[in-house]
């Protein structure tokens, strides 16, 4: 069976080989072939930092934030709220604006573009911006964490939840294997 050669010069082995052994498997699929230009950086070396992240989210939204506060009253927090609102939509337009001129106001199509990994200054400005994003969508889950401590748990529903869970490895994801949008 012939190798697939990405653009960038790695090949995908034969992943049906019996010789791979889960490490095997996981050293490829969490070294080889993921971006070396963010192997270094803040939760990207591997998915442990991500999924316990997640499961403290996970484990505070359906268990441990409903029982702190089950005899408690609701904090009013109006002020967090707002701050945070500010927080995040402000971060967001940033991060739009820097994912935007980085790549898609020079020389990206709003196409498919081939996957090439370079270390030109544009290149790197997009891959920043897409840790960046992922650093806003960790961020994000305070959202529910607020409902919480509002006890406003009409307002956490399983599509809210999954959302957010989901958002986050989707970005962890992206920024990992295709930081550079193409």
């Amino acid at each position: 069976m012939q190798k697939l050669k990405l653009q960038c010069g790695r090949s995908l082995p034969n992943l049906t080989s019996k010789d791979m052994g889960v490490m095997d498997i996981y050293h490829y699929l969490i070294d080889e072939i993921s971006d070396p230009r963010v192997h270094n950086w803040l939760l990207m070396s591997n998915p442990f930092g991500i999924i316990l992240i997640l499961l403290a989210y996970l484990s505070f939204v359906l268990y441990f934030g409903p029982l702190y506060m089950k005899n408690r009253k609701p904090h009013a927090l109006v002020k967090t709220m707002i701050c945070y609102d500010i927080l995040i939509a402000t971060a967001s337009a940033v991060i739009f604006y820097g994912i935007f001129t980085s790549g898609y106001t020079t020389h990206l199509s709003t196409g498919c573009e081939p996957f090439v990994i370079s270390d030109d200054s544009m290149s790197l400005s997009m891959v920043r911006w897409v840790w960046w994003t992922l650093i806003l969508k960790i961020t994000e889950l305070a959202d529910t964490i607020i409902f919480i401590l509002r006890k406003k748990y009409n307002q956490i529903s399983f599509l809210h939840v999954y959302h957010h869970t989901v958002t986050v490895f989707l970005a962890w994801i992206s920024c990992k294997y295709a930081p550079g949008m193409y």
